[in-house]
């Protein structure tokens, strides 16, 4: 397999856990098997793609929540009605099960945004908002303490949102750097 974004071959990730993170979506964590298989983080608004352990195999790229330098990656995965890869994730899958990570890589944070700090817009709809999420840790976290924030998300319970408003509350968080946080009926 070509080297892709610091992967020069499928590695392989085991399962620790799934949590149910709101009615249709669940947090799934992995670690890389193997000292071996060393993984270089695709950083804020990073992807992973695995080749699920399906009957057929299929191959599917979920945004990466966890920081880097973490133990584990974490991604969500959403429940869509006759989704292979979703199925797979919400009623099949187990900790100590294998994945395949098969390639990895970052299009959205560019790196010189960490150089000053920077005002942000960003727009997400659903599950969508899961790379919008791991750029606005990242920049709550590494930027300056003059970078502040505001979070309006949608009444719908969904996952990411309720990891945003979990994320956002902690009164660390919120004297640090944001300004305020809304949620919009």
């Amino acid at each position: 397999m070509e080297e892709v974004q610091g992967l020069k071959h499928a590695t392989a990730w085991n399962v620790d856990s799934i949590e149910r993170e709101g009615p249709e979506a669940v947090r799934v964590k992995a670690s890389c098997s193997g000292a071996e298989n060393a993984f270089h983080h695709p950083g804020p608004g990073g992807y992973c793609a695995f080749l699920l352990p399906t009957e057929p195999k299929i191959k599917r790229t979920y945004s990466v929540l966890s920081k880097p330098g973490a133990p584990q990656i974490e991604f969500l995965v959403k429940n869509v009605r006759g989704g292979l890869a979703s199925r797979f994730f919400h009623t099949e899958a187990e900790p100590g099960q294998t994945l395949e990570m098969v390639n990895s890589g970052n299009h959205l944070w560019q790196s010189h945004w960490n150089q000053n700090p920077q005002h942000f817009i960003a727009f997400a709809g659903g599950i969508g908002i899961s790379p919008i999420y791991s750029c606005l840790i990242h920049a709550l976290e590494f930027q300056s303490l003059n970078t502040s924030a505001a979070c309006t998300t949608a009444a719908h319970p969904s996952g990411v949102n309720c990891c945003v408003l979990s994320y956002l509350g902690s009164a660390a968080i919120r004297a640090a750097r944001c300004s305020s946080c809304t949620r919009i009926a």
